[in-house]
């Protein structure tokens, strides 16, 4: 279901932008809305954006903050598609580059029902409890953003939740944990 919606906005976004006509202003990226009862000119502030496939281009500013959570290993030996899915990703070298990021200083750790800033000795003490290879969600904190003319979208991310797997009694995983809350100093 939250795949859905989240497609859904995706194809909301594109044919918002892709319909969108220029106003008699002379710029390509002004939205008019003409549904109020006089006409409102909405100029979108530009970002230059500089991560991932915007190429240093002039990006608009989609989303401050978008937060979803992304299933990083299969609960489902029988979920093939889960399976195919992950099938490019390397959990454990992405887990240790998040924890290598916060010991080097670049980025920081918080609690994540109170965000209150984690010392390194606390982050140590969760890194230590919790065995990285029961890391199964991760949420990710990100930014979006939208180049106009060339239609390209970006992300930028802002911060990832690390969530620990929970087992019942037969051992079956039966849900998440909230973590440690890692947020990039970028």
């Amino acid at each position: 279901m939250k795949r859905n919606v989240f497609f859904t906005l995706m194809i909301a976004i594109a044919i918002f932008v892709a319909c969108n006509t220029p106003s008699d202003t002379n710029s390509e990226n002004t939205i008019v809305d003409e549904s109020a009862d006089s006409m409102v000119v909405h100029e979108p502030t530009p970002t230059v954006f500089y991560q991932t496939n915007l190429n240093d281009s002039l990006a608009y500013l989609l989303a401050d903050t978008i937060t979803y959570d992304v299933v990083v290993r299969n609960p489902d030996s029988l979920d093939t598609w889960t399976d195919q899915c992950l099938n490019n990703l390397d959990v454990i070298t992405m887990v240790d580059a998040v924890f290598d990021a916060v010991y080097k200083g670049k980025a920081f750790a918080v609690d994540y029902y109170t965000n209150d800033t984690l010392s390194m000795a606390q982050v140590k003490k969760i890194d230590k409890a919790h065995k990285r290879t029961t890391i199964g969600k991760m949420q990710f904190i990100e930014e979006w953003y939208i180049d106009n003319q060339t239609f390209a979208f970006g992300k930028k991310v802002k911060g990832i939740m690390l969530a620990y797997e929970v087992r019942n009694l037969r051992g079956e995983i039966s849900g998440y944990k909230a973590g440690i809350k890692i947020m990039f100093n970028n």
